[in-house]
């Protein structure tokens, strides 16, 4: 079968299309050790110079110029920007290679008060011949803050991290749960449920997100961290997720996924990448940020309908189960890298 890079661009379901055979001409190079042998080499250590590791900054850019080194021409380099490593590799790429490597950068932050940072997130993004993302709008978003091209972004759904394992299946709880620390918006959450009696419990280790909030008895704030989170999620009755509005990057795809991985159905405030994962009204519902009617609306429906809360959970199981599993994220992942080492470019 033959699908070009364009296409996989165009429609991420393509990649699904694909097998390894049906890319023979590329190859990949990665740090991280989630895939199995095939056509992937994976580089987790500084070989001769791991004497180097333990030594700040010096063992992670050792370690991103052997990436770059063992990424041949018929080759991409799979990288996750959360690591040190990867960002100095695709600095390094964008500032000083003369044959660039072709990046394949996913899970890319660029929320950073810091001139010298968004400096070096932008060399970051200018660096990778394919910036990952896990929206459609942080497409056109991130094409427009970094003024590329479309080819060098690309739309691929995130994955049910909790999928890795079986999922939670404990009892449903008198209480609605919502949590995380990034970009969330808690007063809107606080305002939606106040006077409802409808028990909220708030897991977030940023107590600050609740400054200047008159917190209402609805809500009980628990800062507890794995496993203990995950257990409050999958307690609960269904999951609420308010986000900040007026952003390009995304965040809680993985909060959304989660959920539905244990059979929980959710509520999102969000205008960046719910509405890729919501079908509305079937797992879940999408509102716009800070609209405190809509979401108290759509709470007190799946509250006092506790039999189409359940049935929006189990609908949001079975697609993450097939669409948004771990597997299948490594999958689209492995072939769009093979598509760029034999497709992509700058």
């Amino acid at each position: 079968m033959s699908v070009t890079l364009n296409e996989a661009l165009e429609d991420y379901g393509r990649l699904d299309e694909l097998t390894e055979a049906d890319v023979p001409e590329g190859f990949v190079v990665t740090h991280e050790n989630w895939f199995a042998p095939g056509k992937i080499r994976v580089i987790t250590d500084l070989g001769v110079c791991s004497f180097l590791r333990p030594v700040p900054v010096l063992g992670d850019v050792f370690l991103a110029i052997r990436l770059l080194l063992a990424t041949g021409k018929n080759a991409s380099l799979l990288l996750n920007q959360v690591d040190r490593a990867p960002q100095y590799a695709s600095i390094i790429n964008r500032l000083f290679m003369i044959r660039k490597r072709k990046i394949v950068l996913y899970d890319v932050f660029i929320d950073t008060p810091s001139r010298l940072r968004r400096l070096a997130v932008k060399w970051q993004v200018e660096g990778a011949a394919s910036n990952v993302l896990f929206s459609r709008y942080q497409v056109s978003a991130y094409m427009k803050r970094f003024k590329l091209p479309f080819h060098r972004f690309a739309y691929v759904p995130y994955q049910a991290s909790h999928s890795k394992r079986p999922p939670l299946d404990e009892p449903y709880g008198d209480y609605i749960f919502a949590g995380g620390n990034s970009a969330r918006d808690y007063r809107t959450l606080c305002e939606a449920v106040r006077g409802t009696r409808v028990k909220v419990r708030v897991t977030t280790t940023k107590m600050e997100l609740f400054d200047g909030v008159e917190i209402p008895e609805e809500i009980e704030i628990n800062p507890v961290v794995e496993p203990e989170f995950t257990r409050l999620m999958a307690g609960s009755r269904f999951v609420v997720m308010t986000l900040t509005a007026g952003r390009d990057r995304g965040y809680g795809e993985q909060t959304i996924l989660n959920s539905w991985w244990h059979g929980r159905a959710v509520v999102v405030a969000d205008d960046v990448s719910a509405s890729d994962y919501i079908t509305e009204g079937k797992d879940g519902y999408v509102t716009h940020p800070g609209d405190v009617a809509a979401l108290r609306a759509h709470i007190m429906d799946l509250w006092n309908n506790p039999e189409k809360a359940e049935a929006m959970g189990r609908q949001g199981r079975e697609r993450t189960r097939t669409h948004f599993h771990h597997e299948k994220f490594l999958h689209r992942m492995k072939i769009l890298a093979l598509l760029v080492a034999r497709d992509g470019g700058f």
